[in-house]
């Protein structure tokens, strides 16, 4: 899991506690995170000890991705080739490759699901 700060980083702005728990170690915490990129909105909220991740993708105010997900084991943060990313890990067992937030220079969802049989 990476340090908070690390995600201030990420979503340039500080994290809101939706529960009002702001002295709560992170990783027991619930925290969101929101981004606008042009016309495009992005939500996210965490709540590691739970291994819960909300995502919400919007433009001009209509929802295009609403995801809940479970069994995130950990969040990734990476900067490469010019992209800024948020990657996340999920449980072994499941047919999930991962699932990855570009946060800069656009915003884009890619998810990724095990290879067929």
């Amino acid at each position: 899991m990476p340090a908070l700060k690390d995600l201030v980083w990420l979503f340039e702005s500080e994290p809101v506690y939706p529960f009002g728990v702001e002295d709560a170690p992170w990783s027991y915490a619930c925290v969101r995170f929101a981004l606008t990129r042009g016309s495009l909105h992005v939500e996210v909220e965490v709540e590691p000890a739970s291994e819960l991740v909300k995502l919400s993708l919007s433009s001009g105010g209509d929802e295009l991705v609403g995801l809940e997900l479970h069994q995130v084991r950990s969040l990734v943060v990476e900067k490469r080739a010019g992209r800024e990313l948020l990657g996340l890990v999920f449980d072994d067992q499941l047919p999930v490759e991962g699932l990855w937030l570009q946060t800069k220079p656009i915003l884009s969802v890619t998810w990724r699901t095990g290879a067929g049989e």
